[in-house]
């Protein structure tokens, strides 16, 4: 039997939003097919988007050997053990929070390893616990405390400063959903997986990513089968080897079971 390890996008790959009990869902076949695989032999990591600081018990408790956050800036195993983390540009967050000050101007989400900072009030409803201000000097103070894996910008940006931008973060950009976000240069959900798969002893051909946004391309045109979800965006199904049911189907046990039986496209 081929071994192989699954990564898994989780915002609309995973988990959705569901509207009627306004609540965040996984699936329950999810859950059982991340277990069966496990059980099988196969490892089963998160790679998200995401910082730890943006997870909910629901998440935490997935039976994964590990996550991936920040678009590969941040590793931990299932035991919350650091398997790396690479050092944000703070300097360059600092002078675009300054730059971006007008009440105009998109806010920032901060997500760092231990809390959430926003830097003015952006359309993304605030949790239990993140840090709330209006002022650059606040954030100063934040980042002596924690270590930041990821920024975002939330709402639309004038595109003409991305290029700028794009000198200081590896830029992913959100048009659809209104939001850029700022990732730490060099780092990649693609880049993590390749020093995930090292760790195991594995290449590229025995890995499997699963994703629906921009920022999972890269780790599904990289993994030896990228799968994309059934709702999608159409350049992130065009870019897999094959696409799954939706979340709301729960896709993802769907490709998961299939490859892992060698009915890889159903």
């Amino acid at each position: 039997m081929k071994k192989y390890a699954f990564f898994l996008d989780i915002d609309g790959t995973i988990l959705y939003y569901d509207e009627k009990i306004k609540n965040e869902i996984i699936p329950k076949r999810v859950i059982e097919s991340i277990k069966n695989a496990r059980n099988e032999g196969h490892f089963v990591y998160i790679n998200t988007g995401r910082a730890p600081s943006y997870f909910d018990q629901k998440i935490w408790d997935l039976p994964v050997d590990g996550f991936l956050c920040g678009c590969g800036a941040y590793a931990i195993d299932a035991n919350r053990t650091v398997l790396f983390q690479a050092a944000y540009p703070n300097e360059a967050l600092l002078r675009w929070a300054k730059k971006l000050s007008n009440p105009e101007d998109p806010g920032l989400i901060v997500e760092g390893v231990n809390k959430i900072f926003r830097l003015r009030e952006t359309y993304w409803k605030p949790r239990e616990g993140w840090i709330l201000s209006d002022d650059p000097k606040d954030l100063e103070e934040y980042l002596k405390h924690d270590s930041v894996v990821k920024m975002n910008l939330c709402q639309d940006i004038d595109t003409a400063i991305l290029p700028d931008l794009q000198k200081d973060f590896d830029v992913i950009h959100h048009p659809a959903e209104h939001y850029t976000e700022c990732c730490i240069p060099g780092c990649s959900k693609s880049e993590g997986m390749k020093r995930i798969l090292a760790l195991h002893g594995m290449d590229l051909s025995q890995c499997v990513a699963m994703g629906d946004s921009e920022n999972d391309l890269d780790m599904i045109c990289t993994a030896g089968i990228g799968v994309a979800m059934g709702q999608a965006y159409e350049e992130v199904r065009n870019a897999a080897d094959f696409v799954t049911d939706s979340v709301w189907d729960a896709g993802a046990a769907t490709a998961i079971d299939r490859i892992i039986t060698g009915d890889r496209y159903g």
